[in-house]
């Protein structure tokens, strides 16, 4: 059986005046090559856990590795590496485009009969940039030694195979639904000379980095009391259309738990939703209509829309845009008809657009934000086909001069509310934003679509649109789209 290859290589520093060590490590199908000198076991595991492994050790626990050895079997090798300590390893099944491909699942290093003293090595997103100028000078951010890779349909297993020695790189995930993989290459190389050289490639259907986006950050004043709030009935209306929420996460404090249908911690799916920025907790009241925003009456019999609350963003602020793909797949098959997505990036993917394509095939209504910054460029996802873009109107129901403006807007809408706090790390206070506007067109899109459950989401966005208040130039506008969610608009989407 062929064992997919997890490439390790490290530098690490013995000690203040000792000379750097140079670690390497491959699991291979069924072995495992290591060449460690005085090598921190904690800094190992730290490696294989940023490649999406299980990993867990007991902070107590030390160990230097010194050993070098070629092909020794796998636990045998684990074993010289980990020994004398406590461990266990699980092995998985990754399944992609050519089929099951085994995977390193899970490292747990303890002492005995303490097991629950092991603690989960957080996967750090180390991040690379580099400027793109086409018409303009751009910095796109990347996960650093990460490619994202599509092959042509008659490529073979012996082919990939053969493609990822060239590479010096490992499949390290894949997302089969959309027919793609993620590889880690050896530290060193150069992703988008990688990328580049993959362009030309006869097996190769399409490879991009693994690009980083950050949420919109809103603006916030401290100094007003929030209101706007509705009571929070017990349950959820189980009529209503799911909303999924790709942001920061869902405080456990939350005042909407009880109408989260499905949640996922994206950058750790083995650990519970939380979110230590509080974007994600704001964005999740907004989409389930729990909160209004400023100049819209709070709505009656609030929280009508389930959600699926995803965290797609690490506590740093980053999702990778293989992350935001996974919870796109996560949100579709837990029955989220309409994806709100308050962030993005002024660099476009090609595997971005095609999973909003793949989202709006399988029956969604994507919703994201035009950005906080009034360039007139387009912002991603915002500006892909088969996405609603949304600006920000300021409290008084008029074009926020922050929102950003252009072709690609397709709806404006409310875009200040006042957020209450839910424990010491969720502020409360008035934030205005293109964020806020999202989730709320998100929430009222829900709520239209449960009136006519059984229509597309084409003909859902078209009488959507039609009822929206036409503001600036006649039809269409760079600044308001085809029109503004405000007061009037509700009234006409939603009376008897």
């Amino acid at each position: 059986m062929f064992r997919a290859s997890i490439l390790v290589v490290i530098t690490l520093l013995a000690g203040q005046n000792q000379a750097a060590n140079v670690l390497t490590m491959d699991f291979t199908e069924d072995s495992i090559t290591l060449t460690a000198s005085n090598a921190s076991l904690h800094t190992l595991l730290q490696q294989i856990a940023d490649t999406g492994v299980d990993v867990r050790i007991d902070p107590s626990l030390t160990r230097s590795v010194s050993a070098t050895f070629t092909n020794m079997a796998s636990e045998k090798a684990l074993k010289a590496i980990i020994s004398p300590l406590n461990y266990t390893v699980r092995w998985d099944v990754m399944r992609g485009p050519l089929g099951k491909w085994p995977v390193l699942a899970s490292v747990h290093v303890f002492k005995p009969g303490k097991v629950e003293r092991a603690k989960k090595l957080t996967k750090a997103q180390h991040i690379a940039s580099s400027k793109r100028n086409n018409t303009r000078t751009i910095r796109v951010k990347f996960v650093k030694d990460e490619i994202l890779l599509r092959l042509n349909s008659t490529a073979s297993l012996s082919d990939f195979k053969a493609l990822l020695k060239t590479l010096h790189a490992t499949p390290i995930d894949s997302l089969e639904s959309q027919g793609l993989y993620r590889l880690k290459l050896e530290p060193g190389n150069n992703v988008l000379d990688a990328v580049d050289d993959l362009k030309n490639n006869p097996l190769v259907d399409h490879a991009e980095p693994n690009l980083i986006y950050e949420p919109s950050q809103p603006l916030v004043s401290r100094t007003e009391t929030p209101t706007n709030i509705a009571t929070a009935p017990n349950g959820v209306n189980k009529n209503g259309m799911p909303v999924a929420v790709l942001d920061t996460g869902l405080t456990p404090e939350s005042h909407i738990s009880g109408s989260v249908i499905a949640s996922l911690n994206a950058p750790m799916p083995s650990l519970a939703l939380t979110d230590s920025d509080g974007h994600g907790t704001h964005m999740a009241y907004l989409a389930s209509g729990y909160i209004s925003p400023i100049g819209v009456d709070p709505q009656t019999g609030a929280l009508n829309a389930p959600i699926v609350a995803i965290k797609a963003f690490d506590d740093d602020g980053h999702a990778s845009s293989y992350e935001l793909m996974q919870s796109i797949d996560f949100g579709l098959s837990n029955g989220a008809r309409v994806f709100s997505l308050s962030w993005g990036a002024e660099y476009p993917s090609e595997f971005m657009a095609n999973t909003m394509t793949y989202a709006h095939n399988n029956g969604a209504i994507v919703v994201a934000a035009a950005g906080n910054t009034p360039t007139g460029h387009p912002l991603y996802p915002a500006a892909y086909p088969n996405v609603v873009a949304v600006s920000a109107l300021d409290r008084e129901g008029t074009r926020w001069e922050d929102s950003n403006y252009g072709d690609f807007v397709d709806i404006s809408a409310a875009g200040f509310a006042r957020m209450p706090t839910t424990d010491d790390d969720q502020p409360s206070g008035t934030f205005g934003g293109t964020s806020i506007a999202t989730a709320f067109v998100a929430n009222n899109l829900s709520r239209y679509w449960a009136t006519r459950p059984d229509e597309n989401p084409e003909t859902v966005l078209t009488g959507f649109q039609k009822s929206l208040s036409d503001q600036g130039s006649a039809g269409r506008d760079p600044y308001y789209g085809e029109g503004s969610l405000d007061q009037d608009a509700l009234n006409r989407l939603f009376s008897p």
